[in-house]
C-alpha cells in the first residue's frame, strides 16, 4: 500500500477551505523561525489586528509590523488599481473597502506602525520599488506611488490620521511564490 501521507483525502471539503491559509500558516512560521535568529523580533502573532502581527524593535523604538498575506492566484500582477480598487455598492465606491485602507486601517495602539503585503504573485513595474526596503528605495518612485494613491483614495487616514504616504513608506512588499 502507499503512505497514507501520497493518497488524496477521501473529502476534499477541508483541504480546500484551509487552500489560502496553508500559504498563511508557512508565512507565519518562516516569522517564527526568523524569530529564533532575530532579536529584533519579539512575538508573531496570528489573526489578532491582521493576518500577522509582529511585535518587534526597529533602531530602539517599539514597532507593529502589520503583515496582510494574499494567496490569491491572479491573472495579473499587483497593481496600484488592485491595491486601490474599493468594493462598489449599488454603483457607489465605498470608502475604505480597498486593500491598502483596510491595511492603513489598522494603525492603531502606541506603538509605530510598519506593513507588510506578502502575496503569492509578484507586482508590477509601478510597484516594484515597495520590494525594497524603506531606507534603500528611490524616493521618487515612491512619491510617484503616493501621488497615484492620493488620486485615487483622496484623503484616507488611519485612525492615527497617517495616510496613503505614511503607509507607502512604511511598507515593504514581500512577494513569496509558493508555500514552499
Amino acid at each position: 500500500m502507499p503512505s497514507i501521507f501520497d493518497m488524496a483525502p477521501l473529502e476534499e471539503g477541508g483541504p480546500i477551505a484551509r487552500g489560502g491559509f496553508i500559504y498563511q500558516d508557512h508565512v507565519a512560521a518562516a516569522f517564527c523561525l526568523d524569530m529564533l535568529r532575530n532579536d529584533a523580533v519579539r512575538a508573531v502573532w496570528c489573526e489578532t489586528q491582521d493576518d500577522i502581527l509582529l511585535d518587534k524593535i526597529v533602531n530602539g523604538q517599539h514597532v507593529a509590523e502589520l503583515i496582510q498575506v494574499k494567496s490569491d492566484e491572479l491573472d495579473q500582477l499587483w497593481s496600484i488599481a488592485k491595491l486601490c480598487g474599493r468594493e462598489t455598492r449599488n454603483t457607489v465606491e465605498v470608502v475604505g473597502s480597498s486593500i491598502l485602507e483596510k491595511q492603513l486601517a489598522r494603525d492603531q495602539g502606541d506603538e509605530q506602525s510598519h506593513f507588510r503585503l506578502v502575496t503569492l504573485r509578484d507586482v508590477n513595474a509601478d510597484l516594484s520599488v515597495l520590494k525594497q526596503v524603506p531606507e534603500q528605495r528611490d524616493q521618487a518612485k515612491v512619491g510617484e506611488i503616493i501621488a497615484e494613491f492620493t488620486q485615487r483614495l483622496g484623503t484616507y487616514a488611519s485612525p492615527k490620521r497617517n495616510g496613503a504616504d505614511y503607509w507607502a513608506r512604511n511598507m515593504l512588499w514581500d512577494f513569496r511564490e509558493s508555500a514552499q
